[in-house]
């Protein structure tokens, strides 16, 4: 089954782009008695290195009541923690510059780009979440990608609206509240330009591989978004692993070129920034997508005719880093771990 990097990979910038300005203090979360079951294993690590320690949390970019049930060892892991490091800094500035990005240059409009037949398929998605057909106005206003970011995101208006944040939004809110150091991982124009590898076409066609995508689901009468909270919920990396499998259509050029440019580049970058920030002044804590967490699988499925013993002979698949050097395509666990961390799970 393949997903929408779209939507996996990036549904928090599609929150901040339907989110209004962030609340001065961070709401509550839920009442434990009325919320569901916490995650069976929150994907959480303590990393140490000598005098410096710290957490890594690997969190899901939805404001779903589910997601805000912060489980008791993230809990006490934040509490402990003196300082917070979101992927980048969630602050009325910083969503405003991530909203002026997704806006195509004055005078360009995206339904006009994709032409009537696929509009119309956008404006069919809003009216099924409830929203007024005024909605299409703003999103025609969009580049592709943060249409197609927004579109299995929609249900969530509602919530976002009356002020639920996602949850890297709520636990960057809430260290900041109790007073703690916080900060961005990443500059918002590093996290945009990933997006400027690809050509105006391949936007247009990650906008209706979504588009199919959310109808393949439907008809089978399943939830994209519900789906990809049910894997991160479970703790379960294999099945996180399978999100990692997500694809662009069926190029696999453009499939790889998608990986590298939101997983394993900013992987490296922001295990950078991770050792740069760790102190043994205090406990740290980083709070960054579960997706950059696992290696890619080390072993790729067999091709028919090929046994065991001969695919365990393969390397751990690499990208290009730049013009010939490659690098392997590693997680912030591993990464860390090999900048010398000892990297245990909090379970």
């Amino acid at each position: 089954m393949k997903r929408s990097p779209i939507v996996t990979l990036l549904a928090l910038l599609a929150a901040w782009l339907l989110a209004p300005a962030a609340p001065a203090k961070a709401p509550a979360p839920q009442d434990p008695a009325a919320a569901p079951a916490s995650p069976a294993q929150p994907f959480l690590w303590r990393i140490e290195r000598g005098e410096a320690r710290g957490y890594l949390y690997g969190t899901i970019h939805l404001p779903d009541a589910r997601a805000l049930r912060v489980p008791e060892p993230v809990q006490k892991a934040l509490d402990a923690s003196t300082a917070l490091y979101a992927e980048i800094e969630t602050t009325p500035e910083v969503e405003q510059q991530v909203q002026m990005a997704a806006l195509l240059p004055p005078g360009g409009r995206l339904d006009r780009m994709v032409g009537p037949e696929t509009w119309a398929r956008v404006e069919a998605r809003i009216k099924k979440a409830g929203l007024p057909a005024a909605y299409s106005a703003g999103l025609a206003r969009m580049k592709p990608w943060a249409v197609g970011a927004t579109l299995p995101m929609l249900k969530y208006l509602p919530e976002m609206s009356a002020g639920r944040p996602p949850l890297d939004k709520w636990l960057f809110q809430r260290a900041r509240d109790a007073g703690k150091k916080v900060g961005g991982l990443e500059e918002p124009a590093e996290q945009i330009a990933a997006f400027e590898v690809f050509t105006d076409a391949e936007h247009l066609s990650m906008l209706t591989d979504t588009l199919d995508e959310m109808d393949r689901y439907e008809a089978d009468g399943r939830d994209l978004i519900e789906e990809t909270l049910a894997a991160w919920l479970s703790g379960d990396e294999g099945r996180l692993l399978a999100l990692m499998d997500a694809g662009f259509g069926t190029d696999p050029a453009l499939k790889e070129r998608a990986a590298a440019a939101f997983l394993w580049r900013r992987n490296l970058r922001m295990a950078g920034r991770i050792d740069e920030r760790m102190s043994a002044d205090g406990t740290t804590f980083f709070a960054v997508g579960a997706l950059h967490m696992p290696d890619a699988p080390s072993i790729p499925s067999a091709p028919a005719g090929e046994d065991r013993q001969a695919a365990s002979q393969r390397v751990q698949p690499t990208f290009e880093v730049e013009e010939g050097k490659l690098a392997p395509k590693l997680g912030l666990v591993s990464l860390l771990r090999a900048r010398g961390y000892t990297v245990e799970p909090i379970r």
